[in-house]
């Protein structure tokens, strides 16, 4: 039995629009003829969104995948979402934080740090390789091919986006 994994960084979360939506039509009306109104009315652009990028994972392992499926999935998506907003934000209190404690360097090299943050908008002077490299957030949802959710965590742990066996 496999798993659908979706990483929250290749979700369309801050990117919702209706260009981006715009596949879902074809994807909801499963080739019958139905008003775009209409499925406009049943499901938000949110969850248009969202559909669009589950509907390409599902695709990858089954070809013939249930709308029904698809849909379930993006109904339990704005946890994925919740999740990484909040990673985002105590990333960057993480980050700020950081500035402003002794963390290894020198007063100066802590001041320099702090300019150059202000200026270039990043550190210029790690404070260890664990850090310099964790600037992408690793959060993810795990699903099994029902589409219950398996639970939050992270793609290392998971696999990364898409299908597993």
């Amino acid at each position: 039995m496999g798993v659908y994994v979706f990483e929250a960084k290749k979700m369309p979360f801050d990117t919702i629009s209706e260009e981006f939506a715009k596949p879902a039509f074809a994807i909801l009306s499963n080739g019958e003829t139905v008003e775009e109104s209409s499925l406009r009315e049943r499901h938000t652009l949110y969850e248009r969104c969202l559909l669009v990028a589950v509907w390409a994972v599902l695709q990858e392992q089954n070809p013939k995948a249930s709308v029904d499926l698809a849909l379930k999935i993006v109904g339990q998506l704005d946890e994925l979402d919740e999740a990484f907003d909040r990673s985002k934000e105590a990333r960057g209190d993480a980050d700020y934080a950081a500035l402003n404690t002794n963390s290894g360097l020198t007063a100066e090299e802590q001041l320099m740090n702090a300019l150059f943050q202000e200026r270039f908008g990043h550190d210029f002077l790690p404070v260890d390789d664990a850090v310099a490299t964790s600037n992408e957030i690793d959060i993810a949802m795990c699903f099994d091919e029902s589409g219950s959710s398996i639970g939050l965590g992270t793609a290392k742990v998971f696999g990364t986006h898409g299908y597993h066996k």
